[in-house]
């Protein structure tokens, strides 16, 4: 029986690989936009996380089907409950029901879930359904709405296994949004790269504006606005400066408006979702976050030589201190074009922060250190009782 996208798939006939020796798993996830969560998951089965294991993806949506393709084509069938492109209230409620035919007709040996929602409905659902392990993978450490954190906290009792993408994401995950510590807990950082530690790294110049970057979902817990807001503060000191943001999100059109407000045309472009964003070229990665996880961006710039400035937020107090990353003092928009101001003045600085940063990278997100984590999961996975 071949994987499909559509609605039809999550039936009773619905099974989850075809090894009836190997631990089934449903992997619950909102959507399969392009996001860290989505992304990390496709880095993951590229790796070796499920091997020996009968892994089915499930999404509530299809949302724009990014990474679909990826997903099948290494074997991982994929299951899209709603054949839509926005999750609704609607899709959550008739999703409920189709889970719980699902899990009823495959009997999984654990259910993983993704994302607020997939989080709430999956740790309900799967408790009734009597699924032996629920886990829940932690992307961030808040939530979009107070609602859902409340909802977390009411049903993580039923959580068993905690999984996050670095140690300050399980912990300040743990500590806001459960009333009970899981059981056991497994980091599975969602970046592998094939970086080697250097004693310099080239960082990008050449003639034109000093080049500022930014990559992640147009939203306000990116916080992209303040950057603009600086990039103008520079402008305005007499700098020669750019701007560009890559992502695509629902705060697109206000940023397109401000830009426009700011006179900031000719500065600041909008790239939407580019591939590969960090072979474009920079001089400054800066993340405006004001809150994050394991920020796979920052991961990204670092591994490429781009310096880069963030505030101390999520996962950069894992891996952006000791010089890695410039820490930016809060995000106030003034206190971003001083610090982006002094860096552009200093290049030996900008040099140092690349090389510790590639260091950081090769050390703990290289593919042999990344690897090694991805083997135990699975044998973890493994390990589960089969039903």
């Amino acid at each position: 029986m071949s994987p499909s996208t559509s609605e039809s798939r999550t039936g009773p006939e619905m099974r989850l690989g075809d090894d009836p020796q190997a631990r089934r798993v449903v992997w619950l996830i909102n959507d399969f936009d392009r996001g860290g969560a989505q992304q990390g998951l496709l880095t993951l089965a590229r790796n070796g996380a499920f091997e020996g294991v009968a892994l089915t993806m499930v999404s509530f949506v299809r949302g724009s089907g990014a990474f679909i393709k990826d997903l099948e084509g290494l074997g991982v069938p994929v299951v899209a409950m709603h054949d839509a492109g926005r999750m609704k209230v609607g899709h959550l409620v008739s999703g409920a029901w189709r889970l719980w035919r699902l899990l009823g007709a495959v009997s999984p040996s654990a259910i993983v879930l993704a994302l607020p929602q997939a989080n709430i409905i999956g740790r309900i659902v799967g408790r009734l359904r009597g699924v032996p392990v629920i886990a829940s993978f932690e992307h961030n450490t808040h939530l979009a709405k107070p609602v859902y954190e409340l909802a977390y906290r009411l049903t993580s009792p039923v959580v068993d296994w905690t999984l996050a993408d670095c140690d300050a994401t399980a912990e300040e995950a743990t500590r806001r949004l459960y009333s009970r510590r899981a059981a056991r807990r497994t980091i599975l950082p969602l970046a592998s790269f094939s970086v080697q530690p250097v004693t310099s790294a080239p960082v990008a110049t050449g003639a034109g504006p000093f080049r500022i970057v930014n990559a992640g979902r147009l939203t306000a817990v990116k916080n992209q606005a303040a950057l603009l807001h600086a990039v103008r503060q520079l402008v305005d000191r007499g700098h020669d400066v750019s701007l560009r943001l890559y992502g695509e999100g629902r705060e697109r059109s206000r940023y397109e408006a401000l830009v426009q407000s700011l006179g900031l045309q000719d500065r600041v472009h909008l790239m939407g979702h580019v591939r590969d964003w960090w072979m474009q070229g920079a001089d400054l990665f800066v993340l405006s976050s004001r809150h994050e996880g394991l920020c796979i961006a920052l991961l990204e710039a670092m591994a490429a030589g781009i310096p880069a400035a963030a505030p101390l937020v999520g996962g950069v107090g894992d891996y952006g201190t000791d010089g890695a990353v410039d820490i930016l003092e809060d995000l106030q928009p003034e206190t971003i074009a001083t610090a982006i101001e002094g860096l552009m003045a200093a290049p030996e600085r900008r040099m140092e922060i690349s090389r510790r940063g590639r260091a950081v990278v090769a050390e703990r997100f290289g593919t042999d250190a990344v690897g090694r984590r991805y083997e135990a999961f699975a044998a973890e996975l493994r390990a589960l009782p089969c039903r």
